[in-house]
């Protein structure tokens, strides 16, 4: 199934060791201090231009924001209850909602959280960086971890607070540390954001150009769509755009020349063998929420269509199946009946994974271990682009049906 994920490792995690009893807070008082905290002079009813940065910012302008201002991403995303407690709320903005996690939202002296999904399912974990046998100790991100590896936070999601510690607040080791990490992740974020907006454009330019004939070769596509964007380009008044279009056009002629010493991989023959093995017959139609369902599975990883992408999948394409309580028949209808946009997406989906291997030199890395183009992006579709790792090998998956990455991989050329 499309982006189905993967198992984080499992990274040792310090005991956090609760304050004595006659120094524990009275129960609500440890939320209201933490309300109290994010209640800074910047927490503020959201204006008008607040809601639009809130819903369209990308990932590097909203980190960008909470460096400069500390409480900004809190004044955007968490909703304060009556009773303090705190629920996520991305507005939207699917770049946040995959991108931006409680970390990045609560205070440094904030220690340890207790996270309740939208399932009710309940984690809780300790802030890293932190400090460990006297050393500052770090993970891949600022953000707080249990036993199973980092916590995520999406919309809905419900934050309690468990503890707070003040002396954290003057730790300017985890300072500095917790700050490079937010000038890397920066750094990351602007390279990701736009690769992200001259994919998108990639994907429509070749959507464009294969309308006219279907049946064309990507490298062909590719090529005519490095035409199509060049040409656009040259009438383009508004100056980004025309930036864009050029960084499009030139990003298509190298996936062209890329694509063109890949002879084993054709991506019409590749879209038709993932969608046999996902949905066989029933093809734009199929569903699989009821079986999903009465194995207990999450409605988040219900899979829909031709290409079987996943609820939570599909949110980064801008299609939201979610209704008041689970999933809203009546979008999954407008969904599977539109050909057309689950097209889109397999193409957006399978772009984006070559764009970032080109990039990073995994394509090459692939093709000197001897695996195909095309087994590698089914790995990516069954398991999520990290299952296919830099150094070309691919790591070991099996999904909630069982069905195990390597059979999946041998039913795709």
């Amino acid at each position: 199934m499309g982006g189905m994920g993967q198992n984080p490792e499992k990274p040792s995690v310090p005991e956090v060791k609760n304050a004595p009893a006659d120094k524990q807070p009275v129960a609500g008082q440890l939320q209201d201090d933490v309300a109290d905290m994010l209640a800074t002079p910047e927490k503020k009813e959201l204006t008008p231009e607040d809601l639009e940065k809130a819903q369209n910012y990308q990932t590097a302008q909203l980190l960008k924001l909470e460096r400069d201002k500390k409480g900004t991403l809190s004044n955007y995303y968490l909703n304060e209850q009556k009773d303090k407690t705190l629920y996520a709320d991305f507005r939207g903005n699917e770049r946040a909602y995959w991108n931006i996690g409680a970390g990045d939202m609560l205070p440094i002296t904030v220690r340890k959280i207790k996270v309740t999904d939208d399932k009710g399912n309940i984690r809780e974990g300790v802030r890293y960086p932190t400090f460990q046998d006297g050393n500052v100790t770090r993970r891949d991100r600022v953000g707080y971890y249990d036993d199973d590896g980092y916590i995520p936070v999406f919309s809905g999601y419900k934050i309690d607070i468990v503890e707070v510690d003040e002396k954290f607040a003057n730790r300017t080791e985890l300072e500095s540390e917790e700050k490079s990490f937010y000038d890397e992740t920066i750094t990351a974020a602007e390279i990701n954001d736009k690769l992200e907006i001259i994919n998108d454009l990639t994907s429509k330019l070749i959507a464009e150009v294969k309308r006219e004939n279907p049946n064309m070769s990507h490298k062909d596509a590719m090529e005519k769509a490095a035409e199509l964007a060049k040409k656009k380009a040259e009438s383009a008044t508004d100056e980004e755009e025309k930036k864009n279009l050029e960084l499009a056009s030139e990003h298509c002629k190298k996936m062209a020349e890329a694509i063109a010493n890949m002879p084993d991989f054709d991506i019409n023959r590749y879209l038709r063998e993932i969608a046999s093995i996902e949905s066989g017959a029933k093809g734009y139609m199929a569903r699989n929420d009821r079986t999903a369902r009465q194995m207990g599975v999450s409605h988040m990883k219900y899979a829909w269509g031709k290409y079987q992408f996943i609820t939570s999948t599909l949110l980064d394409y801008g299609v939201d199946l979610r209704g008041s309580s689970g999933i809203d028949e009546s979008k999954v209808q407008d969904f599977l009946h539109n050909h057309e946009l689950q097209e889109t997406i397999m193409l957006k989906y399978t772009m984006k994974n070559l764009t970032k291997w080109q990039a990073n030199g995994t394509l090459e890395n692939l093709q000197q271990n001897g695996i195909s183009i095309g087994k590698a992006l089914a790995a990516a579709h069954l398991g999520g682009p990290g299952k296919v790792r830099e150094n070309g090998t691919i790591a070991g998956m099996t999904d909630y049906f069982g069905t195990s990455g390597s059979g999946y991989m041998s039913r795709v050329s």
